[in-house]
């Protein structure tokens, strides 16, 4: 059954990333995925914050982009793995 209320903190530590398996710890919902919440693991939702704040064009991308793995790091613990930029090429300018 599609997910259609955000999860909880604990109820979302106990479902596996969307895109890789990993253990997830956040969620997105995309509108044309009819709106459902998908659980993402910390280094997903990383690397699609990336993505989409590149793809918005804001002028400012990099600052926010290392804001959200400022904070990433100090709310989750999380250490930034940037592998997938150097295999991944952001969009041509």
């Amino acid at each position: 059954m599609p997910r259609t209320k955000p999860y909880t903190a604990i109820g979302i530590r106990r479902l596996k990333c969307f895109r890789c398996g990993a253990r997830a710890g956040a969620t997105w919902q995309i509108c044309s995925d009819g709106g459902i919440f998908r659980p993402m693991c910390h280094q997903c939702d990383v690397e699609l914050n990336y993505w989409v704040l590149r793809w918005m064009n804001f002028p400012d991308w990099e600052a926010k982009f290392m804001q959200y793995v400022d904070k990433a790091q100090k709310d989750w613990g999380f250490t930034a793995d940037f592998e997938f930029i150097k295999q991944n090429p952001p969009f041509e300018e």
